[in-house]
Order: structure tokens, then C-alpha cells, then sequence
């Protein structure tokens, strides 16, 4: 298994390494303009991450509420089981 995988990693590698290193170089340097920008406001960068981690945000509100639920059920089936 793990060959497989390391020869998935040497392809993967390989198809990188063919395209040009100015487009590489081109890439990197819009990646790094659009997420490392100094001119946005705090707030836009407040934003920005809100929106990116929503489906997180949204996960984690929906385990906490099914916790919280799943607490409470115990908690009446555990006062009707005191004598």
C-alpha cells in the first residue's frame, strides 16, 4: 500500500515539476497577494474567515445541540428511573 501511494506522490511531483517554474513562480505569488494582503481591514478579514469556516461553524453548533440534547433526554429518563 504504501509503495502504491509513493509512487502516486513521485507522479504527482513529476506533472508539478513539468510546468514552467515562471508559472509556478506566478502562482505562488498570487496565492500570496491574495491571502497575505496588509490594505484589508480587519473586518473584511473577519469576514472572509467566517465564510470560509461556515460549514465548521455549522457542524460544530449542530454536535454541541445534539449534545446539550442528548443531556437532557438522560437527564428525564434518569429522574423517572429514582424511586
Amino acid at each position: 500500500m504504501s509503495s502504491a501511494l509513493a509512487s502516486q506522490a513521485g507522479q504527482v511531483l513529476r506533472e508539478i515539476f513539468k510546468i514552467p517554474s515562471r508559472a509556478r513562480e506566478q502562482v505562488g505569488q498570487s496565492w500570496r497577494t491574495r491571502f497575505w494582503q496588509t490594505e484589508r481591514s480587519k473586518k473584511e478579514i473577519l469576514v472572509t474567515s467566517l465564510n470560509i469556516h461556515r460549514p465548521i461553524w455549522i457542524t460544530g453548533t449542530a454536535g454541541a445541540y445534539t449534545t446539550a440534547y442528548a443531556c437532557l433526554m438522560v437527564m428525564r429518563c434518569l429522574r423517572k428511573v429514582r424511586p
